[in-house]
């Protein structure tokens, strides 16, 4: 996730403030849960991006 210039969210794309987070459902709830996106990009990660993230975290493939 990037924070562009504009305060916009970008996923998988774009130069400014990045933040990482593992790809597993556990960490994606309790990023959302204790608020680590917006801290980490030093600004308000709308719900319906979670729900994005989510959608793109059960289309990946199980891990082995």
């Amino acid at each position: 996730m990037v924070r562009l210039n504009n305060r916009e969210i970008s996923i998988n794309h774009g130069m400014g403030r990045s933040a990482y987070i593992c790809q597993t459902e556990k960490c994606l709830l309790a990023a959302e849960k204790k608020d680590r996106l917006s801290r980490a990009l030093k600004t308000a990660v709308p719900k319906d991006l979670y729900q994005t993230l989510k959608k793109m975290l059960s289309a990946l493939p199980p891990e082995i």
